[in-house]
């Protein structure tokens, strides 16, 4: 049975039923799509991720980047979903998108890198799924190593839910942008939870990011999300404070990616202040080395 850790799973029948907003979108992506293509739904363009390397798809909008791994893709091997709805050719050019897949075969992944993410901002990611045709397909999702969904079918909830041609499926999830930057998701047959039926072989058709919820109630330049999860206070400006006394002030460990409430935040026994990323050893007290990386 399925089992949704963070987020939620759903069926959709329309463009409308999922959350396609220009304004805050930050990067969709029709999986397997023609390198080119731009695919315009409800105001949101799907950029197609095709490379030279048919084993690694890749879409790049602004800063932010969407790779996607994975050793076999079929152009077409989906019916299109008689969608209806939408603005426009929003709902034939979402069947469109629902059309090709990347997949794996089990036990192997299909992983995506979501790269040029703010972190501590969060953003919430969908994944798209459509099975072509009534067939059981259970795998599991991670994102950053943390289990979010046992038993994922490319129909949706399975056995509450079942493929018909004018549907197709969405993971959804809110997560914040990493230290580093990369949100990392993989999908594979058994990463932890009850054990699957089904081929297990994991596909994707889609990926759509928007950034969350970055209300920032003190305006001290960190979101009240971003506060929250780090032991911080969203109604009280503590931009220059120093919550673990490492010499970095917590604004400047949001905007540098490091832990405000951890002096060493790559766990390498170097205080963060002592970390300048510079890439020249000057003194101990200037190592040189990133404070978001760790040799260990």
């Amino acid at each position: 049975m399925l089992g949704v850790g963070e987020g939620s799973v759903k069926q959709f029948t329309s463009p409308d039923d999922l959350h396609l907003d220009p304004a805050s979108a930050v990067i969709a992506v029709n999986v397997f799509g023609n390198e080119g293509d731009e695919l315009e739904v409800n105001g949101v363009v799907f950029l197609g991720d095709q490379t030279n390397d048919t084993d690694v798809g890749l879409a790049e909008q602004g800063d932010v980047s969407v790779s996607t791994f994975a050793a076999n893709q079929i152009p077409d091997w989906a019916f299109a979903p008689e969608f209806t709805g939408g603005q426009g050719n929003s709902a034939s050019n979402l069947a469109e998108v629902m059309e090709s897949i990347r997949w794996n075969g089990a036990p192997n992944p299909v992983s995506i890198e979501i790269e040029g993410l703010v972190p501590g901002v969060p953003y919430e990611i969908q994944l798209l799924f459509d099975e072509g045709r009534d067939r059981v397909r259970m795998w599991d999702i991670t994102v950053e190593d943390e289990l979010v969904v046992d038993n994922i079918t490319s129909a949706g909830n399975f056995p509450d839910d079942f493929w018909d041609a004018d549907n197709s499926a969405v993971y959804t999830g809110e997560f914040p942008g990493p230290a580093d930057g990369t949100l990392n998701i993989e999908m594979a047959q058994d990463l932890g939870g009850e054990s699957p039926e089904g081929d297990n072989n994991p596909i994707l058709q889609g990926i759509i990011v928007h950034v969350g919820d970055t209300t920032d109630t003190d305006e001290d330049g960190m979101p009240d999300l971003y506060e929250e999860a780090n032991g911080l206070d969203p109604e009280v400006n503590d931009a220059d404070g120093d919550k673990d006394e490492d010499g970095i002030s917590n604004l400047e460990e949001f905007e540098n990616g490091t832990k405000p409430n951890s002096d060493d935040t790559d766990g390498d026994g170097l205080k963060d202040g002592v970390e300048n990323g510079s890439g020249t050893f000057v003194s101990n007290e200037m190592t040189g080395t990133s404070p978001t990386w760790s040799f260990s």
